[in-house]
């Protein structure tokens, strides 16, 4: 198939998949850690113990019981990023603007597994568009030799 294009729709291909997926890749990323950002900037980080656990497929909805600056105990929503059990004590971070959801952001671990990914995928990119600019040097030097040995 990647012969069918031609040089030049291999050449916009390879640029599009190249240099896009790496910057979309990067995009992406940097807005799906948003809200952690928002949660490490502006929330306190608050012990909680878990009140429910619904497991629905291997996703888990939960809700825990915190007690606010006030004394005050506090049903929430819980988005955990682990799998939990009932009663157990869990560390998340809370908004006062929004009380009733606490945010627990994913381990280091886990952020590592999925650079290492998204580094993968973006060399992985890279690799048609370095093929292609290789192809396009040495058509160039071959076209190069071509018209000095026929002048």
């Amino acid at each position: 198939m990647w012969e069918r294009l031609g040089p030049s729709g291999r050449f916009v291909c390879s640029v599009l998949i190249g240099i896009l997926a790496p910057v979309i890749a990067f995009v992406v990323f940097h807005f799906a850690n948003a809200k952690e950002r928002e949660y490490k900037k502006d929330g306190i980080l608050t012990t909680c113990t878990v009140d429910s656990v619904v497991e629905i497929g291997n996703k888990q909805q939960v809700s825990v019981v915190y007690t606010d600056a006030k004394g005050k105990k506090i049903k929430a929503k819980a988005i955990l990023n682990k799998k939990v059990e009932k009663n157990e004590i869990v560390e998340g971070y809370v908004l006062e603007s929004d009380p009733y959801e606490v945010y627990y952001p994913p381990s280091i671990g886990l952020k590592i597994v999925l650079y290492v990914i998204i580094g993968l995928l973006c060399l992985m990119a890279w690799g048609p568009f370095l093929i292609e600019m290789l192809r396009r040097r040495q058509d160039n030097l071959y076209q190069k030799a071509w018209e000095m040995n026929h002048r």
